[in-house]
């Protein structure tokens, strides 16, 4: 039974992120987008390349939030199915404090590399950097 409740939480995680990159991609194409890309100078994530980066970073967080999430979920659920907190005190606290920061970690990363290549990207299409803005 606990096999299964696994499959149906990565299968959640998996179509919700599939779902925030479809939306990502969709609010790109507004008018708004355009001109809010334009207005901070990132003209290049309009481009279909810069619309894949978008779409796979947002992939890649929305899986890792959601997946942190629904552990954390399973695991206060199976504590109060033991009929004791499993999970108290110290040792649940620290636990639960290394888990965001771990998270919190991999964000970081996940922008920082989509930083660099928003600026890559940049530089090959000719637009306006913001490394030569000030």
């Amino acid at each position: 039974m606990e096999k299964m409740r696994c499959l149906m939480r990565m299968a959640a995680v998996f179509v919700a992120s599939l779902a925030i990159a479809k939306l990502v991609a969709a609010l790109l194409n507004t008018r708004a987008a355009r001109r809010l890309a334009q207005n901070a100078g990132a003209e290049a994530l309009l481009t279909s390349e810069g619309k894949d980066v978008l779409q796979r970073y947002s992939r890649s967080a929305t899986s890792l939030i959601l997946a942190t999430l629904a552990d954390r979920k399973s695991r206060r659920w199976g504590s109060r199915s033991l009929g004791h907190s499993a999970y108290a005190g110290w040792p649940a606290a620290l636990d639960s404090a290394a888990e965001m920061l771990s998270t919190g970690g991999a964000l970081a990363r996940m922008a920082s590399d989509f930083w660099r290549e928003r600026l890559e990207l940049e530089n090959r299409s000719g637009s306006r950097s913001l490394q030569t803005e000030r």
